[in-house]
């Protein structure tokens, strides 16, 4: 299996790696050599800040696609706070897996996985999941790559192949492709993931991490590009200079209720050297 799985190869665009390769104070790089712990810490924020609880929001987009599992009985206009129940086994087994998958993919193919230390904790804060612009789709696993992970993290958890869920995640999968073919075709740098600790939000690490990633893609001078859902995603990476190109609404034959709060799922790119907004 070993043999069709690509070694990491080295960024084509220098400027940025030399950034990387020398991060401010407080910020670290992880890769596959990392202490299981902080893999495991990056997973576990990911996760925690994706799906929300009951005291902090989730990424909307989500929370759709875990609807069943996190909302149930609940109807939209419930959905402008916090979870009334912390998420359950099967939401943080699914979208954990997933996370967990996908940082695989970044640390294999040599992406950038890095995470903010919060000084009075000493632990790790907040973690981005980003990749440098590149000709070869790196956040693509494809067919060899993806064999080799799913023999190292074990395959997904049976409730991913619940068929309510399958039809979700397969339709937003297809729906985030779209926005990225069609509002990122060159280079530019992706943010697939930023997520803080719920119990260290407000003392300035996803803010770090967020001016880190454009500070990484003006050196190159190349757009940055990510994909979010909700208002409340909408004004915060605005704070930071990206925009909402295009909105896909995440629906399918097999989906009863389609992802169409604020226009569904949001394509924002930053142009280099946006700036961000006082």
């Amino acid at each position: 299996m070993g043999l069709c799985v690509s070694k990491p190869k080295r960024w084509k665009w220098v400027a940025s790696e030399a950034l990387a390769a020398d991060l401010p104070e407080g910020i670290i790089r992880l890769n596959a050599e990392s202490p299981p712990q902080q893999l495991e810490r990056v997973k576990h924020i990911l996760t925690s800040a994706f799906l929300g609880s009951t005291e902090k929001f989730g990424e909307l987009g989500m929370e759709w696609m875990h609807e069943k599992w996190l909302r149930p009985d609940e109807d939209d206009e419930l959905w402008s706070g916090p979870l009334r129940q912390d998420p359950g086994e099967k939401a943080v087994q699914a979208w954990g897996w997933c996370v967990e998958f996908c940082m695989q993919v970044a640390l294999r193919k040599g992406a950038l996985v890095v995470a903010s230390m919060d000084e009075e904790t000493n632990q790790i804060a907040a973690a981005a999941v980003a990749f440098p612009p590149n000709d070869e789709h790196m956040h693509d696993p494809g067919f060899c790559l993806t064999l080799s992970i799913v023999n190292q993290i074990g395959y997904p958890p049976a409730c991913m192949k619940e068929s309510w869920y399958k039809a979700r995640t397969d339709a937003c999968m297809a729906a985030m492709k779209r926005a990225h073919n069609e509002n990122a075709s060159g280079p530019h740098w992706y943010l697939q993931f930023v997520g803080v600790a719920a119990d260290i939000q407000g003392r300035g690490h996803g803010k770090k991490l967020l001016l880190l990633m454009n500070s990484l893609a003006d050196a190159d001078n190349v757009p940055a590009y990510l994909e979010a859902s909700g208002e409340r995603n909408e004004g915060l990476y605005q704070h930071f200079g990206y925009v909402a190109r295009n909105r896909y609404v995440i629906s399918g034959k097999k989906i009863e209720r389609p992802m169409d709060l604020n226009g569904g799922v949001m394509a924002m790119v930053r142009e280099p050297n946006a700036g961000t907004r006082n």
